[in-house]
């Protein structure tokens, strides 16, 4: 188990070495200069030895290696440098945004969890029957059909729906927990995919398993959807 969690966490570190190396590659290669785009508008007013101590302090001038070796390192002590659009402290400026993105990620993944559970029991009650089978195999259909569509578009709709017309949520003036529920709502439905999916998947192997029939017998119907089976088979580990 420690190993598994130490090979894991060795994952972790490459991946988030390779994210950050491809970033800094791909705006090395981009044409144009950040710094001078941003401090050579002339509505600034700043002289060229100001734009030049601008460059000098962002290490503009440096070489390619020489400002990965610095942006890297300055990265593993936490400083992540300033914003060439705001001025402001990077770092500052995500400790601003983390507790409404925190507030985002747990309703949207709380949502996704519960419309996942309620597909997946859906599915499981309404193929006790010939009619309910085909409901079934329709409910079981739509997180693959809801993953493929975009985000923006649910946001459009959960507005027009929960706002306008149902008038439950207003689309300004909101703080708090009350100002992420919309976009939650929104995320919630392509995330709930994968996990439907899981969960019926999850669902089907239990079936299948003999020994879970002597619990299945105790809440479901022999007919419903944990159905004996006349050959016990070994439960699938895959």
């Amino acid at each position: 188990m420690i190993r598994y969690l130490f090979t894991r966490f060795l994952h972790a570190i490459f991946v988030l070495w390779g994210a950050f190396t491809l970033s800094f590659v791909l705006l090395q290669v981009m044409p144009g200069d950040a710094v001078l785009v941003k401090f050579q508008d002339p509505e600034l007013g700043l002289s060229p030895q100001q734009i030049a101590d601008m460059r000098a302090t962002y290490g503009a001038d440096e070489s390619a290696i020489t400002q990965y070796a610095h942006v890297l390192g300055r990265t593993l002590h936490g400083n992540l440098g300033y914003s060439i659009e705001t001025g402001l402290p990077v770092g500052q400026m995500l400790h601003a945004a983390y507790p409404t993105t925190l507030r985002l990620a747990i309703v949207s993944f709380t949502g996704a969890l519960a419309l996942a559970a309620i597909c997946c029991a859906l599915a499981i009650l309404l193929s006790g029957n010939p009619v309910g089978r085909y409901l079934a195999a329709a409910i079981g259909a739509i997180p693959g059909i809801t993953s493929g569509i975009p985000v923006f578009w649910l946001e459009i709709v959960a507005i027009q729906l929960v706002s306008f017309h149902w008038k439950l949520i207003p689309v300004v003036g909101l703080s708090g927990w009350s100002a992420v529920l919309l976009p939650g709502l929104a995320l919630a439905i392509p995330i709930s995919a994968p996990l439907a999916q899981v969960f019926m998947a999850a669902a089907h192997r239990w079936k299948h398993c003999p020994l879970s029939m002597c619990y299945a017998h105790a809440v479901f119907p022999p007919s419903g959807f944990f159905t004996p089976i006349s050959s016990p088979t070994p439960c699938p580990r895959h």
